[in-house]
């Protein structure tokens, strides 16, 4: 078994965001101890991550090559899909 490290973090919108770059991968088994007194200002989530942080993409490899391969698709095209496939009204942007 490794040695148990310590990290910091924040709870967001349910989620526990450890802060610093060498944090565990995803995956990794953690336990959490709540700090008595301990609260932090609503702090927002950044912009960017460090690459060392970035989701995987949920696409199969078979659907990310595909990816950008339309150069002249309209500019809505991923939020008006139906109209442009099947005909349907567009949708109003929200």
């Amino acid at each position: 078994m490794k040695a148990e490290r310590e990290f910091e973090g924040f709870v967001e919108n349910g989620v526990v965001r450890l802060e610093g770059d060498d944090a565990p991968p995803d995956g990794t088994r953690v336990s959490v101890r709540v700090l008595a007194g301990k609260t932090s200002k609503k702090r927002k989530t950044p912009k960017t991550r460090p690459a060392s942080r970035r989701r995987k993409s949920c696409a199969s490899p078979e659907l990310q090559r595909l990816a950008g391969i339309i150069k002249d698709a309209p500019s809505d095209a991923s939020y008006n899909l139906d109209h442009y496939l099947y005909g349907t009204p567009k949708k109003k942007r929200r």
